[in-house]
């Protein structure tokens, strides 16, 4: 793994499972309602929710602002505050803001510039800034951010400097987990964050795929996709470009995204500051499948100098982002790459726009609700609360508490997580808010959430002895590895649609496979699979065997 000089193998941090599968039983009470949610495998509490996408903008002069628009059905945007962060006001925070990530809690992560020793700083979805002494991590410069659960991924733009090309970070360690980086030196950040460098980053969160462009490389141009789970490898792991099915100009290309088939959209600058956007479908082959007019005049309208991209699920379209402070500030295509007009128009935004973020924020549908769950979890799992909430988006508003008098589980007011220390651990959360703040879209609401763990217990270990006819030995399965306490064994021989407790009987003239698994005798949904077994019965001896009754196979003489 890439590390500055002054950087040590002990300030990279231990990261857990990226994700660990838990069942959950619910029984939610809202103002008039009660129903019971049972065996939901990989589901969480049912909530009444309103959601609705949200695209955020940078405005990188002026003093620095960051804009918040609803997306309404109709492709319109409504601004949220005026603008929804103004540097001007707050301070010397975001003078020139790069960059928009979004966690799992609709806190954004913002940074403060783009060149080296900029800040990556974290706000509330009402525009609160949070002091550096909470959240503030030093980078070598950045242009766009994405996340995941508890981490942030930020592309580099020193990384000789700072870490590698791409940087996955611990928002509540503020440790690094891993980078990736790109096999070709010459496409990364290696001049300072002054040129040559990286700028398109983006999450496909359907997929969890990530999306990369070399940005303002004077070089070839080029696109790269890898996965979350590359940045789990030390040393860390080297891209290379993806074959387009049409290679695109050798002029700058920047904001990538992708819509709901897995085509890419891929916006590019050539000289004269023209902006076209191109179209790609998902790969191997990644055909061109459209491709924009081209827009080189700054007229007033139109995409001149567009540099960001993102994808609406609400209205099936695509907003640009633009740097000229004449042009729009955010246009409007559809997915045929058709323009359709300005979303944003100049000076929607003050002088111009940068960086682009969506995301789908929500609201409770009832100002009280009282959530009885129960999942099934090992000693040492993290569970977000968030994730018990089945909402489309992320109920971003609002401040997490815990009750006094949990046992067993341990709480992160960081991230809003809880770890399971003890069997049998139970708690009481609540997120409320009194929808008085400023830039609040939901009314007050308090959701109560009454959480027990069940311990999902070992998986036991089972063998097979196969039967012999030349020792006349029957076959038999046995338990190498038994349950432990307060789990009881069952079997399966129906690939796990139904279970015993009695064991199977070997079937000398059948191949069989056979599964089993120790149960929680609590809970019997909470159990953990052994490794599947399958027989290899010795067929002869119901041809030819040693005695009158062979394991059960009885031979009429006549």
């Amino acid at each position: 793994m890439k590390k500055s000089t002054s950087e040590s193998t002990s300030s990279m941090l231990l990261k857990p499972p990226r994700w660990s599968k838990l069942l959950f039983f619910t029984a939610v009470i809202s103002m008039t309602t009660l129903f019971i949610v049972t065996s939901i495998p990989d589901s969480v509490a049912q909530v009444g929710c309103e959601c609705n996408e949200y695209v955020y903008l940078n405005e990188t002069t002026t003093g620095g602002a960051v804009h918040k628009f609803l997306v309404n059905a109709d492709g319109t945007f409504t601004e949220i505050g005026s603008p929804w962060y103004d540097n001007t006001v707050t301070g010397d925070d975001l003078e020139q803001p790069h960059g928009l990530g979004v966690d799992l809690n609709g806190f954004l992560y913002i940074g403060e510039k783009a060149r080296s020793t900029s800040e990556i700083r974290k706000l509330d979805c009402n525009g609160n800034i949070f002091p550096e002494s909470e959240f503030a991590f030093t980078t070598g410069g950045q242009t766009n951010i994405v996340s995941d659960g508890n981490s942030i991924f930020y592309n580099n733009r020193n990384n000789l400097l700072h870490y590698g090309d791409f940087v996955e970070v611990d928002v509540c360690s503020q440790q690094v987990l891993g980078t990736v980086d790109f096999c070709d030196a010459s496409y990364g950040g290696l001049t300072g964050g002054l040129s040559g460098f990286d700028w398109g980053f983006y999450k496909d969160i359907r997929t969890n795929t990530m999306y990369a462009t070399t940005g303002w490389n004077t070089g070839t141009q080029e696109v790269f996709i890898f996965n979350l789970t590359d940045f789990d490898n030390d040393p860390a792991t080297c891209i290379d470009p993806i074959t387009l099915g049409t290679a695109l100009p050798d002029v700058f290309i920047t904001g990538i995204t992708t819509d709901a088939d897995e085509n890419m959209y891929i916006v590019t600058r050539g000289p004269n500051e023209c902006g076209t956007i191109y179209k790609y479908g998902p790969g191997p082959n990644y055909p061109l499948l459209a491709t924009s007019a081209t827009d080189c005049n700054e007229d007033g309208t139109g995409y001149a100098q567009a540099i960001g991209i993102v994808y609406s699920e609400t209205t099936n379209l695509l907003y640009v982002s633009t740097l000229s402070a004449i042009d729009d500030c955010v246009s409007t295509f559809d997915t045929s790459l058709v323009y359709l007009g300005s979303t944003v128009p100049s000076p929607g935004t003050g002088d111009n726009a940068k960086g682009i973020a969506i995301t789908k924020e929500c609201c409770p549908t009832s100002s009280s609700v009282v959530i009885d769950t129960g999942f099934c979890a090992s000693v040492g799992d993290n569970v977000f609360l968030q994730e018990l909430i089945d909402c489309e988006g992320t109920i971003c508003e609002g401040m997490w508490t815990e009750a006094v008098g949990n046992t067993g589980m341990t709480y992160n007011s960081c991230n809003n997580s809880i770890t399971i220390d003890a069997l049998g651990g139970c708690g009481t959360f609540t997120i409320a808010s009194n929808g008085a703040a400023a830039n609040a879209q939901c009314p007050a609401f308090e959701i109560t959430m009454n959480i027990c763990a069940t311990v999902t217990p070992d998986a036991p270990t089972i063998a097979v002895t196969d039967n012999d006819c030349a020792t006349n030995t029957p076959g038999a399965f046995s338990v190498t590895t038994p349950c432990g306490a307060g789990s009881t064994l069952e079997w399966s021989t129906d690939n796990g649609t139904t279970w015993s407790t009695t064991a199977p009987t070997y079937d000398a003239n059948t191949i069989q496979t056979v599964i089993a698994r120790c149960a929680n005798d609590a809970d019997n949904a909470c159990a953990a699979e052994a490794v599947p077994i399958t027989t290899n019965p010795d067929a002869s001896c119901a041809v030819n065997c040693p005695t009158p009754n062979c394991f059960g196979i009885t031979i009429q003489q006549n």
